[in-house]
């Protein structure tokens, strides 16, 4: 397992980079307690995988994916762990995003500009 693997939400946020996470307010869903009703930490347990980029039906329209706000950044997210893996997602989270992140920030951007925001091309 990668450094920052333990770190990364399974919907695909980086969560070491997270403010909470960075304050010690939070844990993270893989290493302490999460929030229960959240639906890609449950899905991704039950089928025994990784995070929503080894699932056969990403994206799908439940909890993140479903809602407005954030299905850009947490499906450009996914995307780009996929095409990118765990480190190199993660090194181009912290150069476009910073080392302290408050991902509602990026709340409404599309999976396009997240995309494009992580591309080699990216600030």
């Amino acid at each position: 397992m990668t450094t920052e693997k333990p770190h990364v939400g399974y919907c695909g946020l980086l969560c070491s980079v997270c403010q909470p996470f960075t304050e010690g307010v939070c844990t993270g869903c893989r290493v302490g307690p999460a929030d229960p009703g959240c639906h890609q930490r449950a899905c991704c347990i039950e089928a025994g995988i990784e995070g929503c980029w080894d699932c056969v039906s990403f994206p799908c329209e439940e909890g993140y994916f479903g809602m407005e706000e954030w299905r850009g950044l947490c499906c450009g997210s996914v995307r780009a762990i996929r095409a990118l893996g765990v480190e190199e997602f993660a090194r181009r989270v912290r150069r476009t995003m910073g080392d302290v992140v408050d991902h509602g920030n990026w709340m409404f951007k599309t999976e396009p500009e997240i995309l494009g925001l992580l591309s080699d091309k990216g600030s």
